[in-house]
């Protein structure tokens, strides 16, 4: 394949490029709330599954919507790149796609070629599906990298939708992925960049050379396999696919380790697509999902099962890594479970652990949901506030009192104490606040994910009891600081907005680190809260893609790239130099020879 011509000036960031998504917005985390929502609603509903068979009928010929790929390569490598959970951050998705666009890559002493096929394993676009976004933080990005003039022969671009593909029903990614237009070579496909877009429908079937076989399902949101989809793939399996010939298959999700970590029935898909594809002789031999934003590959004790990977450093937002399960079983229908054992992944171990600290900064990552936190804390003391005596002269001159007490420590003890007990029992006299109240504890239960009901209902009521705390201990310093500002305001007037101001602005710091705390002690010590965790801190650095070859006797080697360090680009100046990418891991092989009887 052609590798295009070599540019003389560095290509340049868009100036509009987004940076990472900022997860804790109030203003997102409504916007997610309802989409998610309406996504639910709208995928059991109104699935576009089934429309995308009627509009491109197999008929008799099951391969139609089976690429064959199988041809290529004679003589020579077939090279071919997996790429997921891409369109994050602008500066994240153009570092990988740029090393995906690059003619060759030197890994672990191999000159890899770029491959002649891309998959993307879902998640295409954060933190929801829009034309808009899509342009700003995916399809830009690739461009950027490879624009569409280089390549004389374009490689082919397949996509999975993941659940942020999901969350408008499929109709964005629908447009864009898996429309048959006529591209320039008079096939049908869309121009992404330097990429081809061939697919007609969100899951697919390629046949590789040597007899490989690529197969990518859509799980919609999680929720099952539609019957158009299980009679596309039952047809590949029965009618083209040999005894013995081996399955590379695109999962949505790392449901092997999902199901170890909190859900005990995660495999169900996978373990249906496992059961539809290999009826009839074919083996699953790798087994490569996204989702999770790190790489970890899995490898079965005896060495017999599939290989698994999860491969999710396209772009997004990193996950932890240093509370993956060392080894875990995962259950196939009718047959043996099989015990898989952990032996690569990145970040490593204590680089993750390393990284899951600064959730205690989370206040600062997040600032906007710290003074929504001080607003809620400001709201609860208000309601104390006006429901005391005297407005609330008794309770503040307690607090005032373990500020300015003289003598022992026994007084300061006794001050506070005082103060904590005219704080609680000014509590019932306030129904409001203990409305508000009742509403924090069921969020805060509502939002710890653990599966064991002591668990769940304990910890949650632990970080509200938390919340409570740095609601007195604001309150506290806030009553304090307009002490001390009050002689020095001429209006007194202005005495409650300074107060209202310090609550807001110290309750967020409060509040903050008290849900920082909580996060880091649900990932760190319960193994809770993956996605929660290091969604606040938004990390971009460490990304991850898959390339993969097939040699003349079938082998399959495995090459796993990172990047360690994602350059910040600023504003819409040149991108250069650009960044690193190195192996992961040695490559490792999947041979070809195919199993008889």
């Amino acid at each position: 394949m052609s590798s295009g011509h070599d540019r003389k000036q560095p290509p340049r960031r868009p100036a509009n490029a987004p940076g990472m998504v900022r997860w804790y917005s109030p203003r997102l985390l409504l916007r997610m709330g309802a989409r998610t929502a309406a996504a639910t609603i709208v995928g059991r509903y109104s699935d576009n599954r089934p429309v995308q068979a009627a509009l491109d009928p197999v008929g008799d010929d099951p391969l139609r919507g089976a690429h064959d790929y199988s041809s290529l390569g004679r003589g020579e490598d077939f090279w071919f790149d997996y790429v997921a959970d891409i369109g994050d951050g602008w500066n994240a998705t153009y570092a990988v796609a740029s090393a995906l666009g690059k003619p060759t890559l030197e890994l672990d002493g191999t000159v890899t070629r770029r491959g002649r096929l891309l998959i993307m394993g879902g998640d295409e676009i954060y933190p929801a599906p829009s034309r808009e976004e899509y342009d700003r933080r995916t399809l830009s990005a690739y461009e950027t990298a490879l624009p569409r003039g280089d390549v004389s022969d374009p490689p082919h671009l397949f996509a999975l939708p993941g659940n942020h593909d999901w969350y408008d029903g499929l109709h964005t990614f629908i447009n864009i992925f898996c429309q048959a237009r006529r591209g320039p070579n008079g096939r049908p496909g869309r121009m992404i960049g330097g990429w081809q877009t061939r697919q007609t429908r969100s899951y697919f079937a390629l046949k590789l050379p040597r007899n490989w076989w690529l197969c990518g399902f859509d799980v919609q949101l999680g929720d099952y396999i539609d019957a158009a989809q299980i009679n596309f793939f039952d047809d590949i399996a029965r009618t083209r696919m040999k005894r013995g010939d081996k399955i590379i298959l695109c999962a949505a999700v790392p449901s092997w380790v999902l199901e170890a970590v909190r859900d005990p029935d995660a495999t169900k898909n996978l373990r249906f697509a496992k059961q539809v594809l290999t009826r009839h002789g074919a083996q699953i031999a790798l087994i490569v999902s996204g989702d999770l934003h790190h790489y970890s590959h899995y490898q079965e004790q005896n060495g017999e099962g599939p290989t698994m990977l999860t491969s999710g450093g396209g772009g997004a937002f990193l996950h932890p890594t240093h509370k993956l399960p060392g080894s875990l079983d995962v259950p196939w229908d009718d047959e043996p479970a099989e015990t898989f054992t952990l032996k690569t992944r990145y970040p490593s171990r204590r680089r993750s652990y390393a990284l899951s600290l600064r959730t205690l900064a989370f206040a600062f990552f997040n600032l906007d949901f710290a003074l929504m936190m001080g607003l809620f804390y400001t709201v609860l003391a208000w309601f104390l506030e006006t429901r005391s005596l005297d407005g609330g002269a008794v309770l503040r001159e307690s607090f005032l009192k373990i500020f300015t007490y003289h003598g022992s420590v026994a007084a300061f003890w006794d001050a506070l104490g005082d103060a904590a007990w005219r704080f609680a029992s000014t509590v019932p006299e306030s129904p409001e606040f203990a409305i508000f109240v009742l509403a924090g504890l069921a969020a805060s239960i509502g939002l710890n994910m653990a599966r064991q009901p002591v668990l769940k209902y304990g910890l949650g009521t632990l970080h509200w009891m938390a919340h409570m705390l740095a609601l007195f201990i604001a309150y506290c310093i806030a009553v304090q600081m307009t002490a001390w500002i009050e002689p020095i305001i001429a209006a007194n007037s202005l005495v409650f907005a300074v107060w209202l101001a310090l609550m807001i602005v110290v309750g967020g710091l409060m509040g903050g680190l008290v849900f920082g705390l909580y996060l880091l002690v649900a990932l760190n010590i319960f193994g809770l809260q993956w996605t929660n965790s290091f969604s606040a801190i938004r990390i971009g650095d460490y990304k991850n893609f898959l390339r993969f070859r097939i040699d003349d006797t079938g082998t399959l080697t495995v090459f796993a790239a990172k990047i360690d360090h994602v350059p910040a680009w600023r504003g819409g100046g040149p991108l250069d130099p650009p960044s690193r990418a190195e192996a992961i891991e040695p490559s490792f092989t999947i041979a070809g020879k195919k199993k008889t009887g």
